[in-house]
């Protein structure tokens, strides 16, 4: 069972609405996906950790050489 701080830390009040292209939107999924998480649990690391952008770029950029070779 979850303690009560682990429930306050999961719990997301807050939305906030995002219009993205079909480039955009693709780009976000296969982030996400890279990683196997949700499109805002991967959006949250971009925000929150900065680190992540790098990594995720170069497998979506390697991804993208493979599918076009």
């Amino acid at each position: 069972m979850r303690t009560k701080s682990k429930d306050k830390e999961l719990n997301h009040r807050h939305f906030i609405g995002l219009r993205l292209t079909d480039v955009e939107l693709d780009l976000l999924d296969q982030g996400a996906t890279c990683l196997s998480i949700s499109r805002s649990e991967y959006l949250r690391k971009l925000l929150l950790e900065k680190q992540i952008f790098l990594r995720v770029f170069l497998r979506v950029f390697l991804m993208q050489l493979v599918r076009n070779s």
